[in-house]
């Protein structure tokens, strides 16, 4: 099929036939800077469009002070100018745009790889009744870590270490908060919150995402 970018235009007004979109779309699969072109589409086709607008009223103007000859002539060898020069802003806007998901994707790897590896809190008593009403604040912390309702959980331990509990206890409440903060990508909560506690566990996992 060639280039396939060549073929956007084509692609998104609808003009391919069955198999070239088809195979242009099993491309878009697996070509990332295809998909964000694509997907920028919209913008850099108005961009596009608001120069060339530009241009068109500039080329009246001129047609309308009835220039000279020449001016004309330079005028002409100035067009194909600034078409070169919105293809490098359209380029400009696909290149920026693929930077922006490769950025993206690096901050998804390093949140993957470090959820995956932290030193998590495990209470494998924390579901064991599904009653919160009884529970004591830390214990509805842990419950709702535990079913993965991280937001609740925040909530629940924020209370808890904020109570006048014994030092141990509070040590492992703020292990828990850290924890709570880390699931939701809050770094600088889960290291305040790390850092208010004694536990080994808080003190690696410190360790591991400075």
């Amino acid at each position: 099929m060639g280039d396939y970018f060549d073929y956007i235009d084509d692609y998104m007004m609808g003009n391919l036939s069955s198999e070239k979109k088809a195979q242009f779309e099993k491309e878009l699969l697996k070509n990332e800077s295809l998909k964000v072109a694509v997907n920028n589409y919209n913008d850099a086709k108005k961009l596009s469009e608001g120069l060339l607008e530009l241009d068109m009223m500039d080329t009246l103007s001129r047609v309308k002070a009835k220039e000279h000859i020449s001016t004309k002539k330079d005028n002409s060898v100035s067009t194909p100018k600034r078409r070169y020069l919105i293809g490098i802003l359209i380029l400009s806007l696909i290149t920026i745009a693929v930077w922006w998901w490769a950025q993206q994707q690096n901050i998804e790897d390093q949140k993957t790889q470090v959820l995956a590896s932290y030193i998590k809190p495990v209470d494998i008593n924390a579901t064991k009744s599904i009653d919160t009403m009884g529970m004591t604040s830390f214990e509805k912390g842990k419950y709702f870590f535990s079913l993965n309702r991280f937001d609740e959980a925040e909530l629940w331990l924020k209370l808890f270490v904020s109570e006048k509990n014994e030092k141990i206890s509070i040590s492992r409440g703020y292990f828990w908060l850290g924890a709570a903060h880390l699931e939701q990508w809050e770094l600088s909560d889960a290291k305040k919150a790390w850092k208010k506690s004694d536990e080994k566990e808080a003190k690696h996992n410190l360790k591991f995402i400075d």
